[in-house]
């Protein structure tokens, strides 16, 4: 990170000139792939996972007909949505070598929050997504202020202040789940358009904005540039402090979302909602071929990734593991992927 009393002048030239360097260089992954397709299967073939869920997905399939079921297909999907979604966000801050660990105790935030503001406090269901969408981005924001201004590690920020939230959500509602949300507030995930469930919708809407901050917006360009190397991108006038917050901010406004929709899925705020999420994202993030290491990256991957784990929960839990195998399977994951990115760093 770099020092807050380090000066110099910086003109937009010089930034231009560095992010062209980068470019040229191949240090700045802002590849443009001429459509969708082309990025899947140079994913697939950097990517040993797919093969191994596709060999999985067959004999699933073989053995237990109903998993072809559109019934089945659309439950899985709308899984990794919640996934997906917190992604987008988790994505860009791992590109800027960062990482976010507060992301499942702010959807448990969020959770908890509609329930209470629309049961408690008497508040339209609307304001009180508003609010707490507003609230989970202000924590969000936070991190980045911690990581910038205090110096402290994003790890150790985000760690922190998922610590501070759990204790916070579960002395709100006393541990005990808030019930009393709205009928047709839970049609925001029950309900369907065209057949697809709605969290999907915003999963795509939420993809389509990422895409365009990561190729169209200088955004995208400097979470890149920053990730690639913090100090030639801020001596290059590339903003390192408000890049770093505006990324963890637009994190914390996600994983609000997936706390709405979550609050909708349950019809009340579960203060146990989002344990364990950060990993799952984290998981998929690197499946989709996000370097740990910050620079590499990109949207299309954490579609991929998240698919990949809603998919692989969906066949064990097909052929009776339980939750413990599932997660013991996603750490495995994990930690080949990130093995697998280490090497590819040594070449």
């Amino acid at each position: 990170m770099i020092k807050k009393k380090e000066k110099i002048k910086i003109n937009k030239k010089n930034k231009e000139i560095y992010l062209n360097k980068l470019k040229e260089n191949n240090s700045l992954v802002i590849d443009k792939p001429n459509n969708i397709y082309k990025k899947f299967i140079k994913l697939i073939i950097n990517n040993p996972i797919p093969f191994l869920l596709i060999i999985l997905i067959t004999i699933t399939i073989i053995f237990k007909p109903y998993f072809l079921s559109w019934r089945n297909f659309t439950n899985t999907i709308a899984d990794a949505s919640l996934i997906g979604i917190i992604g987008v966000g988790m994505t860009f801050v791992i590109i800027g070598r960062g990482i976010d660990l507060s992301v499942g105790s702010v959807m448990a935030l969020t959770c908890v929050g509609v329930a209470t503001f629309y049961t408690k406090f008497g508040v339209p269901i609307v304001f009180s997504i508003i609010l707490n969408l507003i609230f989970a981005a202000t924590i969000g924001c936070f991190i980045g202020l911690l990581i910038t201004k205090l110096m402290i590690p994003p790890f150790l920020s985000s760690l922190a202040m998922m610590l501070s939230i759990v204790g916070i959500t579960r002395l709100w509602c006393g541990a005990q789940a808030i019930g009393g949300l709205p009928e047709y507030f839970t049609k925001l995930w029950l309900g369907n358009i065209l057949y697809i469930p709605i969290p999907v919708w915003i999963w795509v809407i939420i993809v389509i904005v990422g895409i365009i901050l990561e190729k169209r917006k200088n955004f995208g360009k400097y979470c890149y540039a920053i990730g690639a190397n913090p100090k030639a991108a801020y001596y290059s006038g590339v903003p390192v402090h408000r890049t770093y917050i505006k990324a963890f901010a637009f994190n914390g406004f996600l994983a609000g979302i997936a706390g709405i929709l979550s609050a909708a899925r349950f019809g009340s705020g579960e203060p146990l909602t989002g344990r364990g999420y950060e990993f799952l994202v984290i998981t998929a993030v690197v499946i989709g071929g996000t370097s740990l290491l910050g620079g590499k990256g990109s949207t299309y991957g954490t579609i991929f990734g998240a698919l990949t784990i809603a998919f692989l929960r969906t066949i064990m839990s097909f052929w009776g593991f339980m939750i413990y195998w599932q997660n013991f399977a996603i750490g495995v994951i994990l930690i080949a992927m990130v093995w697998i990115s280490v090497l590819r760093e040594k070449r």
